[in-house]
């Protein structure tokens, strides 16, 4: 091969894994799903600030990913007053669950992790149950925290609605206070 070639063979191997790398560092893939850069909420595109994977047991069985998109990235124990809203959730599960599976994880989550209880926090975790039966692997569960309460959404179809401040503090403080699903996952999203 000339010298010519081999030089201009040189500068495309390059500029093609320069792009690559550029690509691969633009790019949030966790176990195989894309995570977009940012998503539409309320009208408004909002960046993502975090993603992550929630594994459980010793084994580290795969349950989701979990990304949030937010005006800006939101800090481990943040007061909620201090929260730029929208704040928008996207849960994408690995595997199926049974609906006692499904109902069973939210009451654990919220009885473990939350760090805000209010009289009417019971009522709100069975109608978040409600929302949602079974779940399929890659079904995806969205939350919509703005000004008025929180949305819920099974596959970008949404479900329902829980108003007030009193739930998107409890929802949040699953993942921001000091019992989250799992430290590593916080660390993901937060950090």
């Amino acid at each position: 091969m000339g010298r010519f070639t081999l030089s201009f063979f040189k500068k495309i191997v390059i500029a093609s894994l320069a792009t690559s790398f550029i690509s691969a560092v633009n790019a949030r893939v966790i176990q195989g799903l894309n995570i977009p850069e940012s998503k539409e909420c309320i009208g408004e595109k909002i960046p993502l600030q975090g993603a992550g994977m929630r594994t459980a047991t010793l084994f580290n069985i795969k349950i989701y990913v979990l990304a949030y998109y937010a005006p800006k990235k939101i800090r481990i124990s943040e007061d909620f007053k201090n929260i730029s809203f929208p704040v928008c959730f996207d849960i994408i599960y690995l595997r199926d669950f049974d609906n006692e599976d499904v109902d069973k994880a939210w009451e654990f989550q919220f009885n473990e992790s939350s760090e805000h209880s209010y009289p009417q926090l019971a009522e709100h975790i069975t109608n978040l149950q409600r929302f949602f039966g079974s779940l399929k692997k890659n079904q995806k569960q969205s939350f919509l925290l703005d000004q008025k309460g929180t949305k819920v959404f099974d596959d970008d179809v949404l479900k329902g609605e829980i108003l007030g401040d009193d739930f998107k503090r409890s929802f949040l403080s699953l993942w921001i206070g000091k019992k989250p699903p799992t430290k590593k996952l916080q660390d993901e999203l937060f950090k």
